[in-house]
């Protein structure tokens, strides 16, 4: 997985808009593969509206994701469906983050837990009610 072909399999799909990307906590070399989120924002396509992760993501791999700092090369998510069992609220934040920054996120979707902190259901109500965000519900992600 350190092979630089790897990261630039992205900058190759310029019309690239919609990526999932999954890894299987069972595969037996999921920690080398976890590795890949190395990938910051900026070696995604542009292009890309639609983002799928059903991985597990330390917080430092998901701000590179969802790095809000130079929408010039940082892709125009419009869907983020994010399938974590280790999800957390400091996901939230990074991603109530990204939102309030960017103001382009319209569907958030998000598995993992089988219940959501306080924090995390009150983020999810400003990001509906403030900014619009279409909240999927965890019973629906499959679908999309």
């Amino acid at each position: 997985m350190d092979h630089p072909g790897f990261f630039k399999l992205f900058h190759g799909l310029k019309g690239l808009e919609r990526l999932r990307i999954k890894i299987s906590p069972d595969n037996k070399h999921y920690e080398k593969m976890i590795l890949w989120a190395r990938i910051g924002a900026h070696d995604l396509p542009i292009s890309l509206k639609y983002l799928k992760l059903e991985c597990g993501l330390p917080i430092y791999q998901l701000k590179r994701f969802l790095d809000p700092r130079n929408n010039k090369v940082t892709p125009h998510l419009s869907t983020l469906i994010i399938n974590d069992l280790n999800f957390d609220y400091s996901h939230m934040e990074v991603i109530s983050d990204f939102v309030k920054k960017r103001g382009i996120l319209k569907v958030l979707g998000i598995g993992g837990p089988t219940k959501f902190s306080w924090r995390t259901l009150r983020e999810f109500k400003t990001l509906r009610e403030k900014y619009r965000v279409h909240i999927i519900p965890k019973d629906d992600l499959d679908q999309w």
